[in-house]
């Protein structure tokens, strides 16, 4: 441990306070009962009453998924693709060039936080790779690939790719994720969390010091505890640091230095550009799986006559607020210190739809905030374009509603005339869907 470092002190207290995972929420009764008005009055992750993986409008162990995953796994069945071992990392450089994964994402956690939590440490610590609709996990040494994958439909569906296997049981669909995946944390449906912990000179996470499920609207000082991070200055956060081994009940974190070398990992980066997106987008993710599936169980019940319209109506918007507040980054916390340049930023705006003047959604700020525009890329998402008709009409018309200053609560100030202008204009060029509402 080096001496006379700085150390950082985190709350326990603040800690205590934080949704935890509390591992597979219990839906029974979820898919027989009728919704009403009182059940869908809070917005999603208020809401006591929680869409079941099992309805029939969702089926989400046996309808067929048309994920990435499952759609590769298809073209490898069909002999139109396959994927290739390599001595350094296995199946993974393959894999990702077959899921349209680039590189440049990876992000690098150093705490017991997975499935294969007795292979992660800080010398070993586990590559996260993300798209905007796959995550890709590998840990060196470890025996198993972990991919999370969105199907426009179901949410998300877990993978495990063997490093040990060859032909059709390389791959195989995982259930075991739902443990820790379907939960309060991920509002009720199968999701992705991102959390930020205290961890030990092993990597053992250590919760009751610090344990925060964190997205864009977390404080820096919460964010990325277990994980390292390159490329930014001046910032305090949880990054790059671990708890000094002083006793048990000891808080003070000191700082832990990322292997030299990272044998058997595509890059020796963990660049905050990327965990800042990623910090945005997983959150994100679940609230659209969420109103997709509110709404495929709201049409069923009409159609069956458990339900009326107007609660449909009901929970839709209530759905829709919480998602159009978050796309629109309106309580996103102040991003503080200073992002280098990296190979990420460039290649997550390199793809972007853009308007007469070149602007884009994925064109990022990194300076104060996240994006330049701050409307979210997801938008043009494939999960997102999947929605029930219903479902898109009430994010829009709620997205609306803020851009056009109709809704003039103050909480919307920072969304000044010029940014929405500028976003409006974004949405009308390369989402015209949205047009008619932003012009009523």
């Amino acid at each position: 441990m080096p001496s006379g470092t700085s150390a950082f002190k985190c709350s326990s207290t603040a800690a205590a306070l934080l949704l935890l995972c509390l591992g597979p929420l219990s839906f029974a009764g979820a898919s027989e009962d009728a919704l009403t008005l009182a059940d869908v009055s809070p917005l999603p992750s208020a809401r006591v009453w929680f869409p079941s993986d099992e309805h029939p409008a969702i089926d989400y162990a046996g309808r067929r998924s048309d994920d990435a995953m499952a759609l590769l796994m298809r073209r490898i069945a069909e002999s139109k693709t396959s994927l290739h071992r390599d001595d350094a990392s296995g199946y993974l450089t393959s894999l990702l060039a077959a899921l349209k994964v680039s590189q440049d994402s990876q992000m690098l956690v150093f705490s017991k936080t997975s499935l294969q939590r007795q292979f992660i440490s800080p010398q070993t610590p586990r590559a996260i790779f993300f798209s905007d609709e796959v995550v890709v996990a590998h840990t060196r040494g470890a025996p198993l690939i972990e991919v999370a994958a969105q199907d426009p439909r179901l949410g998300m569906v877990y993978y495990v790719v063997d490093q040990n296997a060859a032909g059709p049981d390389t791959i195989r669909r995982e259930t075991a994720c739902l443990r820790c995946h379907a939960s309060l944390a991920s509002v009720g449906v199968p999701g992705n969390l991102i959390r930020s912990v205290g961890v030990r000179a092993n990597g053992a996470a250590a919760q009751q010091v610090a344990n925060f499920n964190t997205d864009h609207r977390s404080p820096m000082a919460e964010r990325w505890g277990g994980w390292f991070v390159d490329g930014i200055a001046g910032a305090k956060h949880m990054g790059n640091l671990m708890l000094a081994e002083k006793g048990a009940d000891d808080s003070v974190f000191v700082p832990v230095t990322k292997p030299s070398t990272l044998i058997g990992y595509p890059s020796p980066h963990s660049a905050a550009a990327a965990l800042l997106v990623f910090n945005h987008q997983m959150h994100l993710m679940n609230l659209l799986i969420r109103i997709g599936w509110d709404a495929r169980i709201a049409d069923f019940q009409e159609k069956t006559k458990a339900t009326t319209p107007d609660v449909t109506a009901a929970l839709l918007a209530s759905d829709a607020r919480e998602i159009a507040d978050y796309m629109l980054f309106v309580d996103e916390a102040p991003l503080t210190g200073q992002v280098a340049e990296s190979a990420f930023a460039k290649s997550f705006s390199a793809s972007a739809l853009r308007d007469g003047q070149g602007r884009s959604l994925r064109d990022l700020d990194l300076r104060t905030r996240l994006l330049r525009y701050p409307c979210s890329y997801l938008m043009y998402s494939r999960a997102f374009e999947a929605l029930p008709a219903p479902a898109r009409a009430a994010i829009y018309s709620r997205i609306a509603e803020i851009l056009t200053g109709k809704d003039r609560d103050a909480r919307y100030a920072k969304l000044t005339p010029v940014i929405r202008g500028d976003i409006s204009a974004i949405l009308r060029s390369t989402k015209p869907e949205i047009g008619a509402y932003l012009s009523q």
